[in-house]
């Protein structure tokens, strides 16, 4: 297979569209042809994505300040953002 180090595949769709089943089935096939891959997702599944989870399926209801506010910390805590600039682990 010819070298793609380096790759971020992204997949978006709309809620329960398929997104993650598909991701993870590219992640499965990347790893069964022994390429290194790291699946993640937006948001986290830690605490504060799980809050963002609940805000956007209309569970939960803050302001748009705070929403944003747990947007970004969620994202700081985001697998990507412990990944170095040639894909590796921080």
């Amino acid at each position: 297979m010819k070298n793609i180090k380096n790759k971020f595949i992204i997949f978006e769709g709309i809620d329960c569209s398929g997104t993650t089943t598909q991701s993870k089935l590219l992640s499965k096939c990347l790893t069964e042809h022994n390429i290194k891959n790291i699946w993640m997702c937006e948001p986290t599944d830690n605490g504060i994505g799980k809050l963002i989870r609940d805000i956007l399926g209309g569970r939960v209801k803050l302001n748009s300040d705070r929403i944003d506010n747990k947007v970004v910390t969620n994202r700081r805590a985001s697998p990507a953002a412990c990944l170095t600039q040639d894909g590796q682990r921080k």
